[in-house]
């Protein structure tokens, strides 16, 4: 269900070439269709630390300070992104008392999670967003996922930072979709200028390190509940045993080669480390690019119904509802890599542990 992972990433982005070309052929850029909000115009002040970015782990004055900072910030801009959450509505005068207006809460609710790709509701995960390639809007390939979790910023994977092959450089993020080829469907969709993609220095394909970016966007995101921020996850310890959310429009099997139209999500386990250790080794005669980190990375899987992340999924959000907010997600990974086969039941998925770039994160959004 869900993806962009590869193998082993040999050539991650001709794969995913191959993906979009085939199923983007008959139009799935019929939203131009839907007539979205493109916003190409606008400026923003340069927000990036160059020293702290270059290392997510440079020792501070105070550790325990900067984890601090780091979980007030989050708490307060997602208790802001939260009002969103909200739409005004009129009371009609009754028994002689003048209309009033209130604030209701205009979202899907969080249900328990479901094993399997099924389709998302309208405003289920309003920080969803399509990552697109090309010169233009009319020949745009939307190739990767990835969480709007700012104004003006959206969270991916480095390897959707990477040029595409006929393609070039990212430069289009779609918000406030939910099926790609559909008129009718209850979505605002808005399309948004990439101004510049933050791509974390350390990374490279041949480990999948640092698979991590930033997407900077050229002008202010307009916010609603079709489309507002997450929150970001802030312990780096993952909660093993208990069950997350994979989302996104990519492939949906192994063998058919065609993205899906309509946002699915699926529920998928946390699992220990020594899973993809396993997997992934660092000594592995068959595997000499890619090992699995836990200080970095999140291992996740399902072993029995076998949802999965797939091709054109990479960048999108492993997530969990965040507690007593309803309507809000807490992103805990980005996704990074696994098999080739999508929904190997024997092969957990890697994903980027979000809570290990805190900081980064924080030096070029927040600062």
């Amino acid at each position: 269900m869900i993806q962009m992972k590869s193998v082993i990433w040999t050539c991650i982005h001709i794969f995913v070439l191959s993906i979009v070309v085939s199923s983007k052929a008959e139009g799935e850029l019929s939203k131009t269709l839907n007539q979205p909000t493109t916003n190409t115009s606008g400026d923003i002040k340069t927000k990036i630390n160059q020293n702290s970015a270059n290392n997510p782990t440079a020792p501070s004055s105070s550790k325990d300070a900067v984890s601090v900072a780091l979980q007030t910030i989050s708490f307060t801009e997602c208790e802001e992104y939260a009002n969103y959450r909200y739409v005004k509505k009129l009371q009609p005068p009754m028994a002689g008392n003048p209309a009033q207006s209130f604030n209701t809460i205009d979202c899907a609710n969080v249900e328990p999670l479901i094993v399997g790709g099924i389709q998302a509701k309208p405003k289920e995960y309003p920080h969803m967003a399509l990552i697109g390639s090309g010169s233009s809007f009319e020949n745009v390939s939307w190739n990767c996922g990835g969480s709007l979790i700012s104004e003006k910023f959206v969270l991916s994977s480095a390897q959707c930072g990477q040029n595409i092959p006929s393609l070039g450089q990212a430069q289009w993020i779609l918000l406030g979709d939910l099926d790609r080829n559909s008129k009718t469907d209850d979505a605002k969709p808005a399309v948004y200028k990439i101004k510049k993609v933050h791509q974390h220095p350390n990374f490279t394909s041949k480990s999948m390190l640092y698979d991590i970016a930033l997407f900077e966007l050229n002008t202010t995101v307009e916010m609603s509940p079709y489309v507002r921020p997450a929150c970001l996850y802030t312990s780096t310890s993952v909660p093993v045993n208990t069950t997350g959310k994979i989302t996104g429009w990519g492939r949906t099997g192994v063998v058919d080669r065609k993205s899906s139209d309509h946002l699915l999500k699926a529920s998928i386990s946390f699992l220990d480390d020594k899973k993809c250790v396993e997997k992934y080794p660092n000594d592995s005669p068959r595997n000499q690019r890619v090992a699995y980190d836990p200080n970095s990375m999140i291992c996740a899987g399902e072993f029995v119904h076998g949802a999965d992340t797939c091709a054109g999924d990479s960048g999108g959000p492993l997530q969990k509802p965040v507690d007593k907010q309803v309507c809000m997600w807490n992103i805990l990974g980005i996704t990074s890599f696994g098999s080739s086969f999508c929904g190997d039941k024997k092969t957990p998925a890697v994903y980027t542990k979000v809570a290990f770039y805190l900081e980064w994160i924080k030096n070029i959004v927040w600062t």
